[in-house]
């Protein structure tokens, strides 16, 4: 568990967040894989040039790619 997650937290709030944490392991597993194949699959429509030629183009790519950040720095608080 990423200690950011439990900044700012008493020392017992601290051990009871841990421990749920781990509690939630199945789920935090499956979440994982859910958020990992929208990842994929949004990095997929990323690679398709249907659009190149389009004015705003660029800012959906840039859009893809801050979206994709995203999802990874959710699962990195996952793990």
């Amino acid at each position: 568990m990423k200690s950011k997650l439990s900044n700012g937290l008493s020392a017992q709030d601290k051990k009871e967040m841990e421990a749920s944490f781990h509690a939630g392991d199945i789920f935090r597993r499956k979440l994982k894989e859910v958020i990992l194949e929208k990842a994929e699959a949004n990095h997929k429509v990323s690679l398709n040039t249907d659009g190149y030629g389009e004015p705003c183009w660029p800012y959906k790519q840039a859009d893809s790619v801050g979206y994709q950040r995203a999802l990874y720095e959710i699962i990195s608080y996952l793990e």
